[in-house]
């Protein structure tokens, strides 16, 4: 009933106190027993945690639910679990050959590496896409000195 009745709670935060209403934001409800609720952060935002189990902040999320169920409900705040590793892109800067200890392999390799991305973080998808571009300029380097 919590759950179905969130963003209603949300909305009669934000009447009573916008600060409140952007902390509680960042929650999610995940439990109820025993007249209280549990309210979910994620580790990023400890912070907002801290501060809604505390003080007028608390006093404020409790008397909205209080409004909107009928019922007097403690809260409770928790950080969520942390989620499983995301798998890592194989890095491109490990074991690279010269190409003249690998008989012309390495170009290949590399450019296979930078290829084959395996997870989605941006982060590491640029630096791939990055040193892709990079094999590729000093390619075309060496084939000016070559016809020159």
């Amino acid at each position: 009933e919590i759950k179905k009745k969130w963003q209603a709670i949300l909305e009669r935060v934000r009447e009573k106190r916008i600060p409140t209403h952007a902390l509680l934001l960042e929650g999610s409800p995940l439990d109820f027993r025993n007249g209280e609720l549990t309210i979910e952060f994620d580790s990023i935002f400890h912070i907002h945690k801290e501060k809604v189990e505390k003080g007028e902040h608390k006093r404020i999320v409790e008397a909205a639910l209080a409004e909107m169920t009928g019922e007097a409900i403690r809260i409770k705040c928790v950080i969520a679990a942390p989620s499983p590793p995301k798998p890592q892109v194989e890095s491109i800067y490990q074991h690279q050959e010269t190409d003249e200890e690998s008989g012309g392999k390495a170009r290949d390799e590399t450019r296979e590496r930078a290829t084959k991305e395996v997870s989605l973080d941006p982060i590491e998808l640029n630096k791939a896409r990055f040193k892709a571009k990079v094999v590729q300029k000093t390619d075309l380097k060496d084939e000016e000195k070559l016809w020159k």
